[in-house]
C-alpha cells in the first residue's frame, strides 16, 4: 500500500467502503476488481467509517477491511485536497494520518488494544466534520424545486413528488453551469470552473442524479449518503467507482455514466452485511 503519489489522471479505479469489506473478508478478488494497469485507490472517508461505531461486533470485519487498504490501495487526498489539486492546478497536501489509523485498526491486536492506540472519539470527530452539513444542504437544494419539501422533512412527513413539467426545469438548470454554482462552489475562477467541468463532470452528474431521486421517490437525504457521493468526486477520465450499491448504478444509468461504475456483487454478501 502506498500513499497517494501518481498523477490524479493515471487510470484507477475507486472503491467504496463496503469493497473493502469483500476483500478483507476474501469473498472478493481483487483480481476481478481491477485492471492489471489501475490502480486501487482508497480514500479517508473509508478509513473514517471503518473507525466511526466500532465495536466488539464488527472489530474483525473491520480490521480485515483495513487489512485490505493496505495491501491493496493506494490511499488518496481527502475529497477536498483532491478537488482542490485538480481545480487549482496544484500539487494536494497529503497528510499520513490516515495511514496511522488505518494500520492501527488492521494491526489492533483486540478492540481494547485499538482503543488505547488511537482515539476513537476524535475519529468519529474527524468523520463528523467532513459530513458536516450534509443533510440540510441537501434539503435546501431540494427546496429550491419543491418549496415545501424542507418543511415537510421536518414535520416528519413524506415530501411532494416533483411534476413532469418541474422534471423538465430540473434537468435544465441541471445541465448549465450553474451545476457549479449549486454544487461544487460558487466562488471558482473562470479558468478554474472550466477545470471543475474537466474533471468534475461525472460528480456533478452523479449528483444530480442522486437530488432528482429525492425529488421524485418522495426521498429525504441520509447523512450516509455524504460518504458514497465523495466517492464520485475521484471519477475522473480514464477512471472507475467500485460499488456494491446497487442504487449508484442505477443513478449512473440516468447520468449517462454506467459504463464508468462497477456495481460489485461477490459471493457471501448477506453474511458480510450482518457483520460491519
Amino acid at each position: 500500500m502506498n500513499l497517494y503519489s501518481s498523477t490524479a489522471t493515471k487510470p484507477h479505479t475507486t472503491a467504496d467502503t463496503m469493497i473493502f469489506y469483500y476483500l478483507g473478508n476474501g469473498s472478493l478478488n481483487v483480481k476481478n476488481l481491477i485492471l492489471q494497469t489501475e490502480e486501487l485507490w482508497a480514500t479517508p472517508v473509508n478509513i473514517l467509517e471503518l473507525l466511526s461505531d466500532i465495536n466488539s461486533g464488527n472489530w474483525v470485519n473491520r480490521k480485515n477491511a483495513a487489512r485490505a487498504i493496505l495491501d491493496y490501495a493506494v490511499i488518496a487526498p481527502d475529497p477536498n485536497e483532491h478537488f482542490e489539486s485538480l481545480v487549482k492546478g496544484c500539487k494536494p497536501v497529503m497528510t499520513d494520518i490516515y495511514k496511522k489509523l488505518c494500520t492501527a485498526l488492521a494491526e489492533s491486536a483486540s478492540l481494547a488494544y485499538l482503543k488505547e492506540t488511537i482515539d476513537i472519539v476524535s475519529s468519529a470527530k474527524e468523520k463528523q466534520k467532513y459530513y458536516g452539513n450534509f443533510e440540510s444542504k441537501i434539503i435546501s437544494i431540494c427546496d429550491r424545486f419543491i418549496p415545501c419539501y424542507a418543511k415537510k422533512i421536518r414535520r416528519g412527513k413524506k415530501p411532494p413528488v416533483m411534476m413532469k413539467e418541474q422534471q423538465k426545469n430540473f434537468w435544465q438548470v441541471a445541465s448549465s453551469q450553474s451545476l457549479l454554482e449549486i454544487y461544487i462552489d460558487d466562488m471558482l475562477k473562470a479558468e478554474e470552473k472550466k477545470r471543475a467541468i474537466q474533471f468534475f463532470s461525472d460528480y456533478i452528474g452523479i449528483y444530480r442524479g442522486y437530488i432528482m431521486r429525492l425529488l421524485t421517490e418522495q426521498l429525504k437525504p441520509h447523512i450516509n449518503d455524504w460518504g458514497d457521493l465523495e466517492l464520485f468526486k475521484y471519477l475522473q477520465p480514464g477512471s472507475t467507482v467500485a460499488t456494491a450499491e446497487e442504487r449508484w448504478r442505477k443513478i449512473a444509468e440516468k447520468a449517462g455514466i454506467a459504463l464508468k461504475v462497477r456495481w460489485v456483487k461477490p459471493k457471501n454478501q448477506s453474511a458480510i452485511y450482518n457483520a460491519i
